[in-house]
């Protein structure tokens, strides 16, 4: 058989593309020697053109040729997109679960997005795909799913183009919200209507109201201040999970028991907080006990919101933690109950029952701290579930100070009721 000179072809001859010669012989050589082979063919072409000659236009056609199928290779190696193939998955990352919103890749081949007809995972198509995406990696975030559990569910992922496809199985997990948020109502409902007995235990019961935005577990504190010889617990468990109640109130009791001391008086409060959210939490009125009296407490408001910076507040005390020269702001706010409008009642005597005076708040001693606030004023409840949101910002402004009282007075206008307080304790970090 002769030689094939590839420097001298002729019109007619069959001259092999310089790129297809390299591939037919990759199962043969390294890639040391097909480097090497390139690089003499290359340069041995080239020899064959010296200054002056006239390129023919075999030469210049096979060139423009070759260089048109390097491209054409190269852009599909780029892509990983080789041609007539069908997609492949050899694994996704994480491989241990994903959740809703978060960002799964998908490591295989041909899955460059512009050559995909389809991505298809569990029951929703994929429609966006991230930018780091191309031939060998699809990368996309996985889409809301409905109906999948707390544990996670195995679903199918599906990639498909004109020439075939391929799946694989992925642990899908529902996505967790970053932040809770929760409106909380806490005040006592049930609590003895006799006068008080020494060393005597008594149930009392605190309803909590909430509308939360995810699921969520509570922890239960109860606190007595005052007579050291009284005590109180929280029967059952001190901890209360809430699920998510976006449209309509999620209402449960707290049960407490109270046993009284031999004398004296005690104040008690309930408080819950979010275990993994402690910003959300919520305090209830303030409940008087004393030897030989009623308990009394204000019904007609609640404390509905409180918004203190954690790292400035200590729950179980409601004590407000505050360094010298710091302002903490916080917002509270206050459910008001609403009375309907009687018969034959004016419209006059119908605001006047319902209007409520928050007075200017009081720190007893003064010491050196400033509550900057809109108070005294007065709010008119119109409907039910009315709300009075109030916005405040405390300082400690120099030097140290010994432990102060903020105190919160709020009462409706003709009512038989001790109005309702609200105490905070206030100290210098």
């Amino acid at each position: 058989m002769p030689e094939l000179d590839l420097l001298n072809a002729d019109p007619g001859d069959v001259v092999v593309p310089l790129a297809d010669v390299l591939e037919l012989l990759q199962s043969a050589l390294n890639n040391e020697e097909l480097n090497d082979l390139s690089s003499l063919l290359i340069s041995r072409r080239i020899t064959n053109v010296q200054s002056g000659d006239v390129i023919s236009a075999q030469l210049m056609n096979q060139v423009l040729s070759d260089i048109e199928n390097l491209q054409a290779r190269v852009t599909e190696l780029e892509n990983g997109i080789p041609s007539q193939a069908a997609p492949r998955i050899f694994f996704v990352e994480p491989n241990d679960g994903v959740r809703i919103g978060e960002t799964l890749e998908v490591v295989g081949s041909n899955l460059a997005p512009n050559s995909l007809t389809r991505v298809r995972i569990g029951n929703r198509e994929v429609t966006a795909y991230n930018g780091s995406s191309q031939g060998k990696l699809l990368s996309f975030s996985v889409p809301p799913m409905i109906g999948i559990p707390g544990a996670g569910a195995e679903v199918s992922l599906l990639v498909e183009n004109e020439f075939g496809s391929d799946t694989i199985m992925v642990n899908v997990l529902p996505s967790v919200a970053n932040d809770l948020t929760a409106n909380l109502t806490l005040g006592f409902t049930d609590f003895p209507d006799q006068e008080l007995e020494p060393d005597t235990e008594y149930a009392i019961t605190a309803r909590l109201s909430a509308i939360t935005s995810i699921d969520a577990e509570y922890d239960i504190t109860a606190l007595l201040s005052g007579g050291s010889d009284w005590s109180v617990a929280v029967e059952g468990s001190d901890t209360i999970f809430i699920p998510e109640s976006r449209n309509g109130a999620f209402v449960t009791d707290i049960e407490l028991l109270v046993t009284t001391g031999a004398s004296g008086s005690a104040t008690l409060t309930v408080s819950v907080v979010a275990t993994e959210h402690p910003d959300q939490n919520r305090s209830s009125t303030p409940l008087p006990l004393a030897i030989g009296a009623a308990p009394e407490v204000n019904t007609d408001v609640v404390l509905s919101a409180q918004n203190i910076p954690p790292t400035n507040f200590d729950l179980p005390s409601n004590t407000f933690l505050v360094g010298t020269g710091e302002t903490v702001p916080f917002l509270l706010q206050f459910g008001l109950a609403f009375y309907p409008q009687d018969d034959g009642e004016s419209d006059e005597d119908f605001a006047a029952k319902n209007t409520y005076t928050f007075d200017a708040p009081t720190i007893n001693p003064p010491g050196p701290w400033s509550l900057n606030h809109p108070l005294p004023q007065t709010v008119i409840a119109d409907s039910p579930g009315e709300l009075a949101s109030l916005a405040f910002q405390l300082s400690l402004t120099t030097g140290t100070s010994s432990a102060s009282e903020l105190q919160f007075l709020v009462s409706r206008n003709g009512s038989t009721e001790p109005p309702f307080e609200l105490i905070y304790t206030l100290t210098n970090t």
